[in-house]
């Protein structure tokens, strides 16, 4: 061992040899990704490992690199031997799951690519589950401190914050929200009676700062007792991202409890573009548009997932 290397006696260390390559998660999102040749390669892996009675339980892109148009198995700690027919079955289910709810292939061409068309009733109901798991699971991981939110509690204010945007500056924003928007910097894109909207230089990037005002009456009580809108919008951010859903990536949220009022403060980055209501001018703007829009919607009803305020703005 080298010299330099300081081993502890309640260490174990694994030297391994090391594969070339590029990982699979990075390849998966890059632009040119031809993305159903990726998944049927990696299902026809799969089946070889079920073939052999091996299955990999830390099933991610992030565990497979490839290397000349074959794949390697990374993480070997999470490969466990099983002959289950049915473990076999929610492991491929639960790999295609990664793949988002733009999944580039269909249910009868991953079961091809397996090599096994004989449990396409079996596979659909487990592709179904393993998708709607992983998003509960990341609702409710998001929620909470976990590897990419830290959350903290304060008298009555609670922070969400998304861990790689993490700053001195969001920190003092989150401190006086309301003096940051006041002061006269900010522009406001929205004066609503519930919710106004304001974008802000938080570290010299624009950010979106979408303050949620007490309603009043019965429906401002009820805020104080349920999860509220502004946790909906920052949880299901996170899930759409992770299905390669494109929405803003949320920053930070502060939910501020006084009595029975409660008022919320919710930073998401900048959205670039232009309006879909002010980009459709006629019917060829139209027609280009359809495809993707129709796309959008389709991956959004796979995740079984709706938008409350759907119109063209």
């Amino acid at each position: 061992l080298p010299p330099s290397w300081a081993i502890s006696g309640e260490a174990i260390y694994l030297i391994s040899e090391k594969v070339e390559g590029h990982n699979l998660l990075d390849l998966w999102q890059s632009k040119d990704a031809d993305q159903k040749d990726l998944l049927k390669k990696l299902v026809a892996q799969l089946s070889r490992y079920h073939q052999s009675a091996v299955m990999q339980t830390d099933i991610h892109f992030g565990n497979f690199i490839m290397n000349e148009n074959e794949i390697a198995c990374l993480d070997g700690d999470g490969v466990r031997k099983s002959k289950s027919q049915q473990k076999h079955l929610e492991n491929l289910a639960l790999m295609c799951a990664q793949a988002g709810f733009y999944c580039p292939l269909s249910n009868e061409e991953i079961l091809v690519a397996y090599n096994d068309q004989s449990i396409n009733d079996q596979f659909s109901k487990a592709f179904h589950e393993m998708r709607q798991w992983r998003v509960e699971r990341l609702l409710m991981k998001v929620q909470r401190n976990c590897t990419a939110v830290s959350v903290r509690r304060k008298k009555n204010d609670t922070y969400f914050l998304n861990k790689k945007c993490d700053s001195q500056a969001l920190h003092d924003f989150l401190k006086a929200p309301d003096k940051a928007l006041d002061d006269g910097s900010a522009i406001m894109l929205k004066n609503g009676n519930t919710c106004t909207v304001y974008q802000v230089q938080i570290n010299d990037e624009p950010m979106v700062i979408k303050r949620y005002n007490p309603r009043k009456g019965l429906k401002g009580k009820m805020d104080v007792l349920r999860a509220g809108r502004s946790k909906t919008c920052w949880t299901h951010s996170f899930a759409m991202r992770d299905n390669f859903l494109s929405t803003p990536e949320s920053v930070a949220l502060l939910i501020r409890k006084e009595g029975v009022k409660r008022r919320d403060w919710l930073v998401s980055r900048m959205a670039e573009g232009v309006l879909l209501s002010d980009y459709v001018q006629g019917r060829q703007e139209a027609e280009n548009i359809l495809p993707e829009v129709q796309s959008f919607f389709d991956a959004m009803k796979q995740g079984r997932f709706s938008h409350g305020d759907c119109k063209a703005t």
